[in-house]
């Protein structure tokens, strides 16, 4: 996924369901979506 440009990783959506996988990381990480846009919001700062 990309945000203005820079690669954040791998976005990963289904019904019900977010799952995360930043750029340098390994595992996913199930969050919910305010929690995904909140830490988005602070790469771009």
């Amino acid at each position: 996924m990309k945000i203005d440009g820079k690669v954040l990783g791998d976005l990963l959506v289904s019904e019900g369901r977010l799952d995360w996988r930043p750029k340098y990381g390994r595992a996913v990480i199930p969050i919910k979506w305010s929690e995904f846009a909140r830490w988005a919001t602070e790469q771009q700062g």
